[in-house]
């Protein structure tokens, strides 16, 4: 029996940008085949909606071939009432065999009376050609570009320039799908969407990934806690404790002191670091320096200068000190990883990223590692990093589309949860399937029913969606709600064995997205440049002593804040404030 799968979710919605909180919301029920979404939903207060945007003074006037804004689908008023020639502009995907007689496009030219038409460009030159052509005037733009991938600075650019089109008075007057997408996830996105003009240039993605968002997480060899009679630590000095017998107590057997306490691989956003620092410093999920600023009452300030910051490190560098982190933690590849992680004889205690699919499923050693819950600090507080999901640039319409309402409508229904769903899962009932009454979801110990048994596989060459194309617009209970076949190898099963352990534990005020106007880019790029180098530097410096810098040093810490400062750091701290209350209100 088929589960009543759509739901509409009717909560409180706040602002998305500052103050957000992971809340349950209430449900009624809306209509057959859509996914609930009755679990954690993210939230936040004072965000401007669509009908407070800035709108044209003149009065609204409706495109007339079109049927009013309403559901769609079989057996529904189609979009246009006369067909309406719309050419689409996009990068070849290698995944998709042919766009034209894809199914997403037979269905969206069947609902809508579109007859669709495409124009593909090299995905590694899209960029740039784009940008070619609106240096040109952009008269050779088809009506709409497929934008995913590109920045909220290129695009606003191209809206400065003239070669797209606002879309203000379509958000206020034509969407259908998109304020519904703020009931269904429970924010209210919009801000996130607003150039520092004022403008809303695109539709968005906003994809709401649980996962993701908690991407630093700690995980420890079962067996050697068991051999050695030990609890998974709660506290960094209980973690010290076990790192230490880990290191010191031969807990693989082999007679060699080969065992490593704690190893993460490198990377660029630095998962060990900001996984050990939160209990001292609240550093947010971030894949640059850039991204460390935090927020109270307000006011914004450098994770990487504070007090708490120093005690984070000093507490590191002790760790270092006594051998219990590797310091290949700052240099070493996948493949190096990989082959410590996957010796006959275990070598890693504890290691910390987003799963453990760092070790193939084949390998027996994946199942054995266990979640650690985030770290107590001494004031009670328990927090991870957190980069919440925002809205990015999805879809926009450029200055050529004769049609510019009916090519809003066409986004606009691509963010429907039916849509959403249809270009990374396919056709429901051919590409995937309501779960059977019973069906385990992968995250079912987390409250998530089952509402997508995928039966497409996603990577290889088909034609039945636009490979995550355009706009979308997915809440929680989707991805977490993919059904589980039992499987306990799956990184997504293991994930889900912790990551209620990490849900919501951040600070209530974070800042989620900043966008900034040309001006204020061209200011702190090169600031957030030279600062991310030289705050990654320091990071080695400090936690191995090398090149004497003792973090124990007054002097050598007011030198790292005087360097800091030579670099810009004032400069970008104002700018990223005033960015954040123009978007705050």
């Amino acid at each position: 029996m088929k589960k009543k799968m759509y739901r509409k979710l009717s909560c409180i919605v706040l602002s998305a940008v500052i103050s957000i909180s992971l809340l349950s919301g209430c449900s009624s029920q809306k209509e057959e085949g859509a996914v609930s979404n009755e679990s954690t939903s993210q939230t936040a207060a004072g965000s401007e909606t669509a009908s407070e945007a800035e709108t044209s003074e003149e009065a609204f006037v409706h495109d007339s071939n079109l049927n009013e804004p309403g559901e769609v689908g079989e057996g529904l008023p189609t979009i246009c009432k006369e067909t309406v020639s719309i050419t689409i502009g996009l990068p070849q995907s290698p995944n998709v065999e042919d766009y034209d007689t894809n199914k997403q496009t037979l269905w969206l030219e069947k609902v809508g009376n579109y007859d669709i038409a495409f124009k593909l460009y090299p995905s590694e030159e899209f960029s740039t050609q784009i940008n070619l052509a609106a240096a040109a005037g952009g008269g050779d733009l088809p009506d709409i570009l497929l934008v995913n991938g590109q920045s909220d600075s290129v695009v606003n650019s191209w809206g400065a320039a003239g070669i797209i089109i606002p879309l203000n008075d379509y958000y206020e007057n034509s969407a259908y799908y998109l304020p519904e997408a703020i009931e269904r996830t429970g924010v209210d996105y919009y801000s996130q969407i607003t150039a520092p003009d004022g403008n809303m240039y695109y539709v968005p993605v906003y994809n709401q990934s649980l996962t993701n968002e908690y991407g630093a997480k700690m995980w420890m060899y079962k067996p050697w806690l068991d051999k050695l009679g030990l609890d998974v630590p709660t506290t960094p000095e209980e973690l010290r404790e076990v790192l230490r017998a880990f290191t010191q107590e031969d807990p693989n057997g082999n007679g060699q002191a080969d065992e490593i306490g704690l190893i993460s691989r490198h990377s660029t956003d630095l998962l060990w670091f900001e996984n050990l620092m939160s209990s001292f410093q609240y550093i947010p999920l971030s894949d640059d320096v850039s991204g460390w600023w935090d927020v109270n009452d307000g006011k914004v300030s450098a994770a990487f200068a504070t007090d708490g910051y120093r005690e984070g490190l000093k507490y590191l560098r002790s760790l270092f000190d006594e051998g219990l982190i590797d310091p290949l933690s700052f240099t070493n590849d996948l493949s190096q990883t990989q082959a410590l992680l996957t010796q006959a004889d275990t070598v890693i205690g504890t290691y910390v990223a987003n799963s453990m699919s760092d070790i193939p499923a084949s390998d027996p050693h994946r199942t054995e590692y266990v979640g650690v819950a985030p770290l107590i600090a001494e004031d009670g507080t328990q927090y991870t990093p957190w980069a919440p999901s925002a809205a990015i640039p999805g879809g926009v319409i450029t200055k050529n589309c004769e049609n510019p309402e009916a090519a809003f409508r066409l986004l606009d229904y691509l963010v429907s949860e039916k849509m959403s769903i249809w270009t990374r899962w396919g056709e429901e009932g051919t590409d995937w399937v309501v779960p059977e009454e019973g069906t385990e979801s992968m995250f079912a110990q987390m409250g998530y029913p089952a509402v997508i048994q995928d039966i497409l596989p996603w990577g290889s060459l088909q034609n039945s969606h636009w490979y995550q194309a355009g706009p979308y617009i997915r809440q929680y209970s989707i991805a977490l709600g993919l059904a589980w076949n039992g499987d306990e190898t799956n990184a997504s099963y293991l994930i889900s064995t912790i990551q209620d352990e990490y849900t919501d534990k951040h600070p209530e005020e974070v800042i989620s997205k900043l966008i900034y106007t040309e001006e204020e880019e061209g200011i702190v790029t090169p600031i957030f440049t030279s600062m991310a180098t030289y705050v990654k530097e320091m990071i080695a410096n400090f936690c191995t002593n090398n090149n004497g810098m003792d973090i124990n040093d007054d002097t050598v810490w007011q030198q790292y804040l005087d360097q800091l400062e030579s670099i810009g750091l004032s400069q970008a701290q104002e700018i990223v404030q005033t960015v954040y209350d123009r978007m705050n209100g």
